[in-house]
């Protein structure tokens, strides 16, 4: 469980961009030609992530431990001072400085950010958030491995948690302040939504995963019948692939427009988002695959999708 980027974003704006250590206070944020900003500072556990590391022995769960409440945003020089000297900094310590710090931002600077620009970067957060659980990012090559196999299946869960997303993003209030954020959003629901969609036309239920139903295998032999439910499986399996290459390129744009807007370091030390195909004729190696769109297919993105959906009905 990775911090989220509404803890994130809660951490940074509250602390205004600095060291919380009253001696530094650093300002911990550069920014670059394009208008963007990159961190040059840590978010630094204060009571640590493993139970091993540094005011580790907690009973905060693991999920407690990547939460606002438990980070506190240093330079890299004071983290490294403060899981040192663990005695100096205890927990109580950290949460003091972290206290007094916020304070004296309030006080000092004033408020940090605009409230309202606070509020729609929150908005964006919770929905990059529920983008990264809800179409399991972290382990997209993972599950997709088994969508891209010759006889395609799907966790019975990510179908269920993409049909979430896809209504999550319906429903979303959009602020309208990173239109293209918002395409990259749109974009990954409905084409992740319809790769699951089509994929439920020919499958069913084995334990835990949707499992593709090989129609083409008919009992008693014509071969006329079976040439065309053949040819039926492969278009269909087709456009199953499709819809899955076309959700890799929108996670990819996504984590793009992420980087670019709000977190630089978001997914920066997986980098992108790629695909593993198997081998779809004897012999074969499998594909590791990078997909990206183009800026053309960027502009015209996500009413292009919802276009293409229509003419497959």
């Amino acid at each position: 469980m990775a911090t989220s980027q509404r803890d994130i974003k809660l951490l940074w704006g509250r602390a205004a961009n600095r060291c919380a250590l009253a001696e530094c206070r650093k300002v911990l944020s550069q920014g670059a030609s394009d208008g963007s900003h990159y961190p040059l500072g840590d978010q630094a556990h204060i009571v640590a992530r493993e139970p091993e590391g540094p005011r580790g022995a907690s009973n905060l769960t693991t999920e407690e431990r990547d939460r606002y409440s438990n980070l506190i945003l240093v330079c890299t020089d004071h983290h490294r001072a403060i899981d040192n000297d663990v005695v100096q900094f205890s927990v109580e310590r950290l949460h003091l400085i972290k206290a007094e710090h916020e304070l004296w931002v309030e006080q000092t600077l004033g408020a940090p950010q605009d409230p309202r620009e606070l509020a729609i970067e929150l908005i964006y957060a919770t929905l990059i958030d529920a983008a990264v659980e809800l179409c399991g990012l972290r382990e997209w090559e993972d599950w997709s491995f088994g969508v891209l196999s010759p006889t395609p299946q799907w966790p019975a869960e990510r179908v269920e948690t993409i049909n979430q997303f896809r209504r999550m993003i319906l429903a979303a209030a959009w602020p309208g302040a990173m239109l293209e954020l918002e395409a990259a959003l749109q974009s990954l629901a409905i084409a992740a939504h319809q790769a699951a969609r089509v994929f439920m036309r020919h499958s069913e239920l084995i334990d835990t995963n949707y499992r593709a139903v090989q129609f083409y295998k008919i009992d008693e032999w014509n071969p006329d019948r079976y040439h065309a439910l053949l040819s039926e499986w492969e278009n269909w399996t087709d456009s199953c692939y499709e819809w899955v290459y076309e959700a890799t390129q929108a996670a990819n744009w996504l984590a793009d427009m992420v980087r670019r807007h709000l977190n630089p370091m978001f997914f920066a030390k997986e980098g992108k988002f790629l695909i593993t195909q198997g081998p779809m004729m004897p012999d074969a190696d499998f594909q590791t695959i990078l997909l990206e769109y183009s800026e053309a297919e960027r502009a015209s993105r996500p009413d292009e999708l919802i276009r293409k959906i229509e003419e497959e009905k």
